[in-house]
């Protein structure tokens, strides 16, 4: 299982003119480039063509070619391409919604996680939120159909109009997450083990 560490508030300052997103990964990892590219080619021109939509992207992570970043991030409009970032959590508080709209690769999405523990809105495909527990989610985790790209843009448009990205995550899901309990709940397993 994924764990967090804090339960706390986030603290977020969020503009109130540009809908912000973002979308983090280790772009070494070919299914985040994938990724990348699905925003960039198909969800990106869907919200630029949406009249009067202010919104910027931030792109953030290691691994992405110098030429790569020039030709398709930096010559484009709302979009921003940051690199790496040390500590997400900083960067998160900027931030209305993580978008997450992958289409292949394994295990859970930490960036999800994350995200959600900073109590961010995530947009995300039904891949992407795969391993997650969604009952514990709340309305804080949306999932889009794969590859259902008028779906996102729809999603983030409805989003910044009710500009209520930023909630509190159920406490169910720290409950769930929080490094803490998965530890007294693989404890108890253990102890069942040992009790066979």
């Amino acid at each position: 299982p994924h764990l967090i560490s804090e339960t706390s508030s986030p603290q977020h300052e969020l503009s109130s003119t540009v809908f912000t997103i973002i979308y983090f990964a280790d772009f070494n990892y070919e299914p985040n480039r994938g990724t990348l590219d699905n925003i960039l080619k198909n969800i990106k021109p869907l919200l630029d063509g949406l009249p009067d939509f202010p919104y910027l992207i931030k792109i953030c992570g290691a691994g992405l070619p110098d030429s790569f970043v020039d030709l398709h991030i930096r010559a484009t409009d709302n979009i921003e391409y940051l690199g790496f970032v040390e500590d997400i959590s900083l960067t998160l508080n900027h931030v209305n919604v993580l978008l997450n709209p992958v289409l292949k690769g394994g295990g859970t999405q930490t960036k999800t996680i994350q995200a959600l523990a900073a109590g961010i809105t995530v947009v995300s495909s039904k891949t992407g939120a795969q391993g997650i527990q969604h009952d514990v989610c709340g309305e804080k985790l949306i999932q889009i159909e794969d590859a259902d790209w008028q779906g996102y843009a729809d999603c983030i448009l409805s989003l910044s109009q009710t500009k209520n990205t930023v909630s509190m995550t159920p406490p169910a899901f720290y409950d769930t997450y929080h490094w803490k309990n998965v530890t007294l709940r693989i404890k108890s397993s253990i102890q069942a083990l040992d009790n066979l």
